[in-house]
């Protein structure tokens, strides 16, 4: 996304790795000497599992026995691994690791997001999870934005039904930004069908698995109110220009990719 975004769109954004210093060695040698101490450990996003310093770090708790360390990750889970280093292992060791996945949609809404995804590896990822390493505790945290805005319950709803998630292991987190693709762009009669989607699923959930589900339910109400709390569609027209260049980029369609959302793109 980064090389895309310095080709097209904003090069002064981002850059495609972000690193805390230019010599590797020397951040280990300032690291090392800490880790006896270590509580816990927060691998952040971008994509942690495929950073070889990760592995070092990880590695090196086991081998000094620090099984105690909370490992705490967001990922995307499209890799396990670097290489022929595999971290569900290493997850099977230490008693406390909890995975919160930023998969924001399924199949090819999923691939279109999240860009190189393979939506069939991403679900054998965490079935194979689930085999390897039991202990993790895993939530599923998509980032709800305009694209996946009507498709976010049928996601959720789907790995409720395969298992692959828990009732109560949802967190929807909030797109700010860019602001052009913040749910509050939505013209009112989008976010009339997502209040009703929203709102459906919410008693969906409530007749199945009532108070286990309380906090996902809480979850799609905090959405609902974070798109009501604002009326941008005056962004529409951004929206559009801004998706039709990374589709023209990317050689893909949002139209048929969100045919729910099509209409969105009729000026």
């Amino acid at each position: 996304m980064a090389a895309e975004w310095d080709k097209r769109m904003r090069p002064d954004l981002f850059r495609e790795v972000l690193r805390p210093s230019d010599d590797p060695e020397r951040l280990w040698r300032q690291i090392e000497p800490h880790l006896d101490g270590l509580d816990e450990v927060y691998f952040a996003g971008g994509e942690p599992l495929i950073m070889e310093e990760h592995y070092k770090l990880v590695e090196a708790l086991a081998e000094r026995g620090l099984f105690n360390v909370r490992l705490c990750y967001s990922t995307n889970l499209s890799v396990t691994g670097r290489g022929s280093k595999d971290v569900l292992p290493l997850w099977a060791k230490f008693k406390d690791v909890l995975v919160t996945a930023s998969l924001d949609g399924a199949g090819r809404r999923g691939e279109y997001l999240r860009k190189g995804q393979n939506w069939e590896s991403t679900v054998e990822n965490r079935r194979r999870m689930m085999r390897v390493c039991s202990n993790v505790r895993f939530f599923l945290a998509p980032t709800a934005c305009v694209f996946n805005a009507l498709h976010l319950p049928d996601l959720h709803w789907d790995w409720l039904e395969q298992g692959l998630v828990e009732p109560w292991a949802l967190h929807l987190n909030m797109l700010l930004h860019p602001s052009v693709y913040r749910i509050q762009i939505l013209p009112a009669r989008f976010k009339t069908a997502v209040e009703r989607k929203y709102r459906e699923h919410m008693e969906r959930l409530t007749r199945r698995w009532g108070e286990k589900a309380e906090r996902s339910v809480d979850s799609f109400q905090n959405a609902l109110n974070f798109m009501n709390a604002e009326d941008s569609s005056a962004l529409i027209p951004k929206f559009r220009e801004w998706t039709r260049r990374m589709d023209a980029l990317r050689g893909e369609n949002f139209r048929e990719t969100f045919p729910e959302l099509a209409d969105l793109m009729a000026d």
